[in-house]
Parts: structure tokens; sequence; C-alpha cells
């Protein structure tokens, strides 16, 4: 794990609430795997004290060398509302990179199912499958409430992966939930894995159809969290042997087998 002051290379808007900031530091980027996230806070800002986490989104090579990381987010509230307006040279206090990432299994055949900002981690797991040349078939299912929550579809196009979307309102991709869609697609051609990010309640469904269809299934978990190591036991989710007791996100996770969380009891 590393902390230190990083800054800010890039700051681009890629949606109506969405941007991509990109950092430079050569010692997390050398060691992060997909799945894992980082801790940002920003530099003088009091009313931002406590870090928040935000999943890697991707990492940037310099000479066939990793040194820089982005992050996709979403402005949800102030913290992000202010982490839109940083420009480059400004600089930011870095945490990472933390939790345990995907596990990947090297064969076979793998759906992506990501829900709205969901997307992130999974467009960095996307690229290390096909630099890796992992899978010999790979098909990412994006949903989101409407056309301005679909986010990287081009990503995965360009690394040759098989796109699916669907938007609760239907203008873009299929109308209805994303989950409906992978359920269709499974009827049609059984994965070997599912992986997955996005919203709690998709989770559940991705869940469920994994089980039903008796397919294993990772979830990457999206928590409030205000240290990222374990110390302010905040991102406490139940397991599935023993509601007495907790996984935590930041130090299990964010990466879980659905299997051994209690997904319907939350």
């Amino acid at each position: 794990m590393i902390y230190k002051k990083v800054k800010v290379l890039q700051n681009k808007k890629v949606g109506r609430v969405y941007f991509k900031i990109r950092f430079k530091c050569e010692d997390a980027a050398l060691r992060v795997f997909p799945g894992q996230f980082v801790m940002l806070r920003m530099e003088d800002d009091m009313a931002s004290f406590l870090s928040r986490p935000f999943s890697i989104h991707r990492t940037l090579c310099r000479d066939g060398v990793s040194e820089e990381i982005e992050v996709l987010f979403k402005v949800v509230g102030g913290f992000t509302r202010k982490l839109s307006n940083l420009k480059a040279g400004d600089t930011l206090f870095f945490t990472g990179p933390l939790g345990s990432g995907f596990k990947i299994k090297e064969e076979g055949s793998a759906f992506l199912v990501a829900g709205g900002i969901g997307v992130a981690p999974l467009v960095f797991l996307g690229e290390f499958i096909k630099k890796n040349r992992m899978f010999v078939d790979c098909t990412v299912f994006i949903g989101g409430r409407t056309s301005a929550d679909i986010l990287c579809i081009n990503d995965f196009e360009k690394l040759g992966i098989k796109t699916v979307v669907a938007t609760d309102d239907g203008t873009r991709g299929g109308r209805g939930l994303i989950t409906c869609a992978v359920e269709e697609e499974i009827k049609i051609k059984k994965p070997d894995i599912i992986y997955s990010c996005g919203p709690y309640h998709m989770l559940q469904s991705v869940s469920e159809i994994a089980n039903q269809y008796g397919i294993v299934c990772q979830v990457s978990v999206e928590t409030v969290m205000a240290c990222g190591m374990g110390a302010c036991l905040g991102c406490a989710v139940k397991k599935a042997d023993d509601s007495e007791r907790y996984f935590h996100v930041c130090t299990d996770g964010p990466v879980f087998y659905a299997k051994d969380l209690a997904m319907d009891k939350e």
C-alpha cells in the first residue's frame, strides 16, 4: 500500500455527470490488479477530511511501463463535485492499491455485468483478460437508467468484446433491466463465470441468476467507507454462513464470491 501526494494529469468530462481523472503514481500502478480500489482526499479541504473510495478504472503505460492510474467517477455529492473541478497540476492525497481484486479463471467463457458507474472496474478487468489472452469467449452487459448512464461501450468494442446494453427507459439498447438480458443470454450459452459490479439490488439479482443456473459468480461490492484499511469497521456486509458474522468490504473485498455473501438478507 502506498500513501502519497499525487499530481492530476487530466480530468475529463465524459458524460452529463461522469468524469475520468488521471494521475501519476508509478509505484502503485505497477502493482494494481483489476477489482482493487484507491482512497482519494483533496488537499486543504477540511470539509472533505476523510478520504473516499474509488474503483481503479485502468492503468496507463509509458514506454511499456504502467505509470498512471485512472478513476472513472460520478458526481453525486460535495466531494465528487469538488473532485470534478480539479485541473491538471492540482494535487490529491492517494492511498492504494487497496482491497482484494477479481479472482480470474484462465479458461472457458465469462460474462461481465455492470450497472451504471459499476462499469468502472470492469474495463480494467476486460483489458487484463484480453492482454493476458484469458477466456475463449467474453461478453459484457451494461445497464443504466437512461442512455446518459451507459458508459465505456467503445472501450469494450476496441477490445473486441461483445457488448449488450439495456436501459430502464429504452433510450439505448433493450428496454428493461440488464439482468433480464443476462438471463436470456445464459439460456442460449451459459458462461463458466460471471463478474459483476453495480448497485446492490442488481448484484442481488445477478447472484440469484448465477445460483439458479449453477454459475460461479464474483461481485464487486460498492459501499461507504472512511478509511479503506479496516479501522473504521463501517463497511460490513453479512456472511452467508452465519448471520452474526461479517466481512469488511475494504479488507476482505471489495470482490467476493456471491455465494459467500448473504445477498438476500440486506
